[in-house]
């Protein structure tokens, strides 16, 4: 078959550009003359894809309907059968009556049999928007408007989205069938969704510990005051002021990783409206963006809520303030006066 297609349908391809050249034309006759040929010879290689994009660049440079016959051939050998049938119907198409009445049936009678080697796929992506392959070639967004035409065998069909993971399925048909494909794209996580709140402070203890208090049994005589007790008040009142300001730092930080979550989160919403829109350059800054601001949500949430903890830890830690001083400082002694008697005490208490 691909003899023939160099003896015959070359011949006659390169006759009639010839016949149709002019002097204006020179240029590009031959220019498509070369490409031609060297498309036959690609054929003779086996490089058949070559060889289709050798033969297209002909027709672009000196358009001829026999042009898609020979593209028509290559699709064959190639085993593209939706490809080869399309070409051959666009060489009947296009050649019109200039095609003799034996070389039409012989094509008809051929693109039945590569129809008997196609399927149909109906390929379905959620969510919507999301750009659809198959094979590696670009289909278009979801959702698609028709079923696909394909050959005989397995087929791969991928799906992405910006802001959801990229899916893929497989699907295997024979000639004639009606295959589906179905596929739902999971939304990727979101910047700082992974980062937990830091819980919540310890509840105040319901009562802090009383500074010990004095058992020695009050005398009966007077004897000399008790030495003071440690003035413990000045240390306490420092570590719980440090420890309001720790806290108070910490609710900060805390605010600051909730304001950029917020922002980032924001421009991420941004930049999967303006990818949807086509702005494919604004999406991707907006994205990168929103990117940036993750490590300032971890430090924010993470360190404000280690400062927070911190200074409620050290404030309840604290010693408690300056304690009653017990105890006394005095001396008793009898009284006998001239009406009364009793006794009479003077000292600190």
């Amino acid at each position: 078959m691909l003899g023939q297609l160099r003896r015959v349908t070359g011949a006659a391809t390169l006759l009639a550009l010839l016949w149709s050249s002019a002097p204006a034309y020179a240029d590009a006759t031959a220019q498509a003359r070369q490409h031609f040929d060297r498309g036959l010879e690609l054929v003779d290689d086996g490089q058949y894809s070559e060889a289709i994009v050798e033969f297209g660049r002909c027709y672009e440079l000196k358009p001829h309907y026999a042009v898609f016959y020979n593209i028509g051939q290559a699709y064959i050998a190639l085993a593209k059968p939706v490809e080869a049938a399309a070409a051959l119907r666009r060489y009947l198409d296009e050649g019109g009556k200039a095609i003799d009445a034996k070389r039409k049936a012989a094509v008809q009678k051929e693109i039945q049999r590569q129809e008997a080697r196609i399927a149909t796929l109906d390929i379905r992506v959620l969510p919507a928007g999301a750009t659809v392959r198959l094979d590696g070639t670009e289909l278009g967004r979801s959702p698609l408007s028709a079923p696909v035409s394909v050959g005989v065998g397995t087929h791969t069909v991928t799906a992405s989205l910006m802001g959801y993971e990229p899916g893929e399925a497989t699907a295997t048909v024979a000639g004639g069938d009606h295959g589906s494909v179905e596929l739902s794209l999971a939304p990727l996580a979101r910047p700082g969704a992974g980062f937990a709140a830091p819980p919540p402070p310890p509840p105040l203890a319901a009562g802090a510990p009383a500074a010990p208090q004095s058992t020695e049994p009050m005398p009966a005589a007077p004897v000399p005051a008790v030495p003071p007790v440690p003035d413990t008040g000045s240390s306490g009142s420092t570590m719980r002021t440090v420890g309001v300001v720790l806290a108070a730092t910490g609710v900060a930080g805390l605010g600051a990783g909730a304001t950029c979550w917020f922002v980032a989160s924001s421009k991420h919403e941004d930049a999967l409206s303006e990818h949807q829109l086509g702005n494919i350059a604004s999406a991707h800054r907006l994205q990168s963006q929103s990117e940036q601001l993750v490590p300032y949500v971890n430090i924010g949430f993470i360190g404000g809520g280690l400062l927070a903890a911190a200074g409620t830890v050290l404030y309840l830690t604290a010693p408690p303030g300056r304690p009653r001083r017990s105890g006394y400082d005095g001396a008793v002694w009898p009284l006998v006066a001239a009406d009364s008697i009793g006794l009479a005490t003077k000292g600190t208490f």
